[in-house]
């Protein structure tokens, strides 16, 4: 008898109702969130029933993900990103569950991915690539396991596509649970207040002036929209030199397709 538990997830077109034809799709499947200190830990997922290695993001075939786990487990959380840019971010699911659906009519898109230390100070490839004409208006970095004095970066990769790998978040800390602040901070001077603005969004979501305590230099900032084009896409993220943070990125965006 088989030590493992076959998972069987097909994506659905809610309008239509008819299973979604999608063979460069990719999902990541991670412990479900039972605790906060096992959440976005990746599921050791399998190929087969004979153990196959399956590395993570998992291509769908015809819209239909498939891996197996140890029999031990319950239930996953799974994150989708189809090739049309609709996300699906399903928590504590069971192997009963054989169906995702995605909305058509809905634009306005949420992609979840999970950030875990691999090695400090290098650049992660999530292995997920956003789709050309997606509008991405706010990023936001959960905390799920804390190392102190450590940060996170956010963005596109450099290499080939002449990403920036910082351009969504930069220098954001790890060092509390929950969601850090990614605004500006406002420091109050002796000449005037001005902004810090040394961590939190990147280029591509905010324009930013660093200001100090005197009155022709206390600095701006405003917020702003990424449009992808589809040459960067690579989505990746760099723990400054962390060895035990767990997190999830949450990427928000509409698809202008």
């Amino acid at each position: 008898m088989s030590q493992y538990k076959q998972w069987n997830i097909q994506i659905f077109n809610k309008r239509t109702n008819a299973p979604v034809d999608d063979s460069t799709a990719k999902a990541v499947v991670m412990n479900s969130a039972q605790t906060l200190v096992t959440a976005s830990t990746l599921v050791s997922v399998v190929a087969d029933q004979n153990g196959t290695a399956l590395s993570q993001p998992i291509t769908l075939s015809s819209g239909l993900l498939t891996f197996f786990t140890a029999k031990t487990v319950t239930a996953v959380d799974v994150s989708i990103l189809t090739t049309a840019g609709y996300a699906i971010y399903a928590k504590a699911i069971s192997s009963s569950v054989h169906r995702l659906d995605i909305y058509p009519e809905q634009r306005l898109q949420v992609f979840t991915f999970p950030l875990l230390f691999l090695a400090g100070g290098t650049v992660v490839d999530t292995g997920f690539d956003m789709p050309a004409r997606s509008l991405i208006t706010d990023v936001a970095v959960q905390v799920l396991v804390v190392d102190a004095g450590e940060t996170v970066d956010l963005g596109f990769i450099n290499a080939v596509e002449s990403g920036d790998e910082d351009g969504l978040a930069k220098l954001v800390t790890v060092a509390n649970l929950g969601f850090p602040t990614l605004y500006p901070v406002v420091t109050g001077g002796t000449n005037i207040d001005y902004l810090v603005e040394t961590a939190g969004y990147g280029a591509y979501l905010a324009q930013a002036i660093a200001g100090a305590d005197a009155v022709a230099t206390n600095g701006g900032w405003a917020k702003r929209n990424y449009m992808t084009d589809g040459t960067i896409k690579s989505l990746v993220y760099t723990p400054s030199g962390s060895d035990t943070f767990k997190g999830l990125a949450h990427l928000f965006y509409i698809q202008l397709d």
